[in-house]
């Protein structure tokens, strides 16, 4: 038996803001609550802005599927993956390097805990260098 390899859907569109002409969108689910019964949830597809690696990791913000906006947050369209007119190649080749979105997600997450990892032995070197000078 062979596994079906996941791939994601994926689509560039066109928004003009003053930080970039073309954004990159994977294609995902969310659960909404349903008229006339509210306490119904129901899952619907939506299109979901992929987030730069370094606003990801350095922030921890949007390390998972879920929490990818599926609206531009205002004044923050430059921490999500976008590029001008011509250069839609760099989108296109995102797209064939993470077939499956969640391995870039999972690189996210690796990112994240080694860059926590490195500022908590900066902050303790800081913190002996600190002493150190204290004492002498």
């Amino acid at each position: 038996m062979s596994e079906e390899q996941v791939k994601t859907i994926y689509r560039i569109i066109t928004l003009r803001t003053f930080i970039a002409d073309r954004y990159l969108q994977f294609k995902s689910t969310t659960s909404v609550r349903s008229f006339p019964k509210f306490w119904v949830k129901r899952e619907i597809e939506c299109w979901r802005f992929i987030p730069q690696d370094t606003y990801a990791y350095v922030f921890g913000l949007c390390l998972n599927q879920s929490s990818c906006p599926i609206k531009l947050p205002f004044m923050g369209e430059s921490h999500f993956l976008h590029c001008f007119y011509k250069q839609v190649r760099s989108l296109q080749s995102f797209a064939r390097r993470f077939p499956d979105i969640q391995k870039y997600f999972d690189d996210l997450q690796k990112k994240r805990e080694e860059y926590l990892e490195e500022e908590r032995e900066k902050n303790s070197a800081e913190a002996t260098e600190e002493i150190i000078e204290i004492s002498n």
